[in-house]
């Protein structure tokens, strides 16, 4: 692989195993007690790579995800090598596509929007449609307009953002343990902060925010996002605000 000496190879290979065996669920659990970048000694997008990889088995999609997944890359690629080396080390079968529109990836199970211009994202995020596709991208507006999950950083942590009203819209069910360990925003068909979970209305863990805040500011390109204005209405266990029955 180009620009990858052999040793970094074989540490990547070693890194994508230990995460699969670990799950996906540990790592996030790390990232919100710790700084999961610096004891993993991984880098931001590496740790990033092994979320967006290990999200399957935390989503449910509306029909039998096909073998091998799907899991796109569209627009900017900060990952270079490492998401097809994890890929390649991991137990379930994906192929990592990097299609040149948001027409082309309307058939994967995942697309990761790497956009570095606002219009850019909103227009390609629009384009690929409502169908089961799980959308991630960087900073919590992404997540606010329309993007399933967001990858956000704070205090050298990789934490979440998940739009439960935009995963039910693409028909997409987020497990409650990927919901418990989010900040979870936008409206469920069911109300603001809620989800379903075994058939019953369940409140999100976390903050959830029910309408898109005023933004100051926002590099949609970048590791993370300063989020200013005032927030929406917010609820969750963890705030003890209140709670939905």
């Amino acid at each position: 692989m180009r620009g990858v000496t052999r040793s970094r190879r074989m540490a990547m290979l070693a890194l994508g195993r230990r995460w699969c065996a670990r799950g996906l669920l540990a790592l996030l659990l790390a990232a919100v007690a710790g700084s999961a970048v610096a004891r993993s000694g991984a880098s931001e997008y590496e740790l990033k790579a092994a979320f967006l990889l290990q999200f399957a088995d935390y989503v449910e999609w509306p029909a039998p995800v096909p073998v091998p997944m799907r899991v796109c890359v569209l627009g900017h690629d900060p990952f270079g090598g490492v998401l097809d080396e994890l890929a390649a080390a991991g137990s379930r079968a994906v192929v990592i596509e990097r299609p040149r529109s948001a027409e082309q990836a309307r058939g994967c199970q995942i697309v990761y929007l790497g956009h570095r211009d606002e219009k850019a994202l909103r227009r390609d995020l629009q384009r690929l449609g409502s169908g089961p596709v799980l959308t991630v991208g960087e900073g919590e507006p992404f997540a606010l307009d329309g993007g399933v999950i967001a990858f956000r950083v704070e205090h050298e942590r990789v934490r979440l953002t998940v739009n439960v009203g935009a995963a039910q819209q693409r028909e997409l069910r987020i497990s409650s343990r990927l919901l418990g360990i989010a900040r979870v925003v936008g409206e469920s068909g069911r109300g603001p902060c809620g989800y379903e979970e075994g058939g019953r209305l369940a409140a999100a863990t976390g903050n959830c925010i029910a309408r898109r805040p005023a933004l100051p500011s926002w590099q949609p390109g970048g590791a993370d996002a300063m989020v200013g204005g005032r927030r929406g209405t917010r609820c969750g266990i963890k705030d003890g605000i209140r709670q939905i029955g």
